[in-house]
């Protein structure tokens, strides 16, 4: 990291020396001294908290950045978008605002920032490269530099989210949360505007601007003593905005608030008066959540609820609870499957229908098991015409029904022969076997006997049950035939 003295400014200043203004300060052990180049306990260099008023556009910084273009401003700072000589990649660099230069706990707070925040490494985290002074006393810090819109802008544009889209924004949060805590950083003012959303079209995040980060469990560190509250209203947590200065459970309060706006449209508390919306903060109880799913609108409560003590303990905890409530969704594309599959299945079912109608060539093959006996018909054979709704097919079929069918038609031809043989005078009419039929319209077939006979031919309905019935032979009323027909 590269810390530089401003020695234009120690000449500048040498008159008032004993200026607290002019207080040289050491990052590292963060400790002040009235004159030096160097820290006499750790030899780290001083720097200068006075800091001149000056334009920044094409400013060279360090002859290693040049700043091109201002992306925005906040609170401590403002953030430009310059380009890194030595790697010719542009980056993002925040610059102190020059008004507060002269505010020892507002340098101090940044030098803290930048060396806390130069130790997260976490693919959602927003990466700090590098920090230092410039050699005319302007503090910066380099951060990696991400194409996207801020998840503010994102809600402004897409109204409320679905539960799913909540649900992965939040535990992306977590994750660059967890990472933080670790190393002992809390970010202290966690809101939509500090998110950024990657032009990605999968919404990844990366959460910006740990530049109120502080160091856990350090007193030295604790700036809730100097220059009033530090967050934003809307998102901060009761212990903070009774003028705690909260931990790591602050910042789940925050996220519980986050997504609790993208979730149901509106922030959990609002307020044109601020110490009104402060109190609610402290002491009123969020609305119910409407249109969320009740598991996440449970883990969201969680998050909101006033005492620490009764949230999530850690960030990996809160994220693990809404990865159980994402296991618990519906698929996405659960409906147009079914959409899908029942699509299909009506294709199915039109194509495979039996045609009925007269047949002048071999029937075509289709795929059901039913139809393949008996492929070859006569020019003159008609199919019995189609039911409304046909009976579906079963897959597996048994032998014996066409067992019980042969049988019948041997029955028959010997029923037919013995009238034949004593009364050949006589007009009868071919008995009507009833047999099983197994779900598919089998053309007729016509004996030998008959076609020797020059039988007349006619046209049957065949019997469409669902499952076999004993063989019934019906005498048929007088009329003049000269052969059986058996239908199947």
């Amino acid at each position: 990291m590269s810390v530089h003295v401003a020695p234009s400014l120690h000449a500048a200043n040498a008159a008032n020396a004993a200026n607290a203004a002019n207080e040289l300060y050491c990052p590292a052990c963060e400790l002040s001294y009235p004159e030096g180049a160097e820290c006499p306990k750790d030899g780290t260099r001083l720097v200068s908290l006075i800091v001149p008023v000056d334009s920044l556009v094409g400013r060279d910084i360090d002859g290693r950045f040049t700043i091109l273009e201002q992306l925005g401003h906040g609170g401590m700072g403002a953030v430009y978008r310059a380009n890194q000589h030595s790697v010719g990649r542009e980056v993002a660099i925040k610059v102190v605002h020059a008004n507060l230069a002269s505010d020892q706990a507002v340098i101090k707070r940044f030098l803290r920032e930048a060396r806390l925040a130069s130790k997260l490494s976490h693919p959602n985290a927003v990466g700090v490269l590098d920090f230092g002074q410039t050699v005319d006393g302007l503090f910066y810090l380099v951060m990696e530099l991400v194409s996207g819109q801020t998840l503010a802008s994102v809600f402004e544009q897409d109204g409320v989210f679905d539960a799913r889209r909540v649900i992965k924004v939040g535990m992306q949060v977590c994750e660059a949360l967890e990472a933080a805590h670790q190393l002992g950083i809390i970010h202290r003012d966690l809101k939509p505007a500090n998110i950024m959303m990657l032009d990605t079209g999968r919404d990844l995040v990366k959460v910006l601007d740990f530049g109120l980060a502080k160091l856990l469990g350090n007193e030295a560190s604790d700036m809730s003593r100097s220059n009033g509250l530090i967050g934003t209203p809307a998102f901060m947590p009761p212990e903070r905005a009774i003028g705690g200065s909260g931990d790591a459970r602050s910042d789940l309060y925050s996220l519980g608030c986050i997504l609790y706006l993208l979730g149901s449209g509106t922030a959990p508390f609002t307020s044109e008066d601020m110490q009104d919306l402060l109190m609610k903060q402290v002491i009123a109880s969020a609305p119910p959540m409407v249109n969320v799913p009740y598991a996440l609108a449970t883990v969201i409560d969680r998050l909101l609820l006033k005492s620490p003590d009764l949230r999530y303990q850690s960030a990996a905890e809160a994220r693990e609870a809404l990865e159980d409530v994402l296991t618990e969704l519906p698929p996405p594309s659960r409906r147009a499957t079914t959409q899908a599959s029942v699509s299909t299945s009506l294709l199915d079912d039109a194509v495979s229908e039996p045609i009925s109608g007269p047949i002048s060539g071999p029937v075509a093959r289709t795929s059901s098991p039913a139809i393949d006996v008996e492929r070859m018909v006569r020019e003159d054979t008609l199919l019995a015409p189609t039911p409304p709704h046909p009976l579906p097919i079963p897959r597996a079929r048994t032998r014996w029904p066409w067992v019980v069918a042969l049988s019948a038609i041997a029955v028959a031809v010997a029923v037919v022969g013995l009238e034949t043989r004593e009364a050949p005078a006589k007009n009868v009419e071919a008995p009507i076997v009833v047999i099983p039929v197994p779900t598919a319209v089998v053309p007729a077939v016509v004996p030998a006997t008959s076609v020797a006979a020059g039988v007349e031919s006619t046209t049957a309905k065949p019997a469409s049950v669902s499952r076999p019935r004993p063989v019934k032979v019906v005498p048929p009323p007088p009329r003049r035939v000269t052969g059986p027909q058996f239908p199947f």
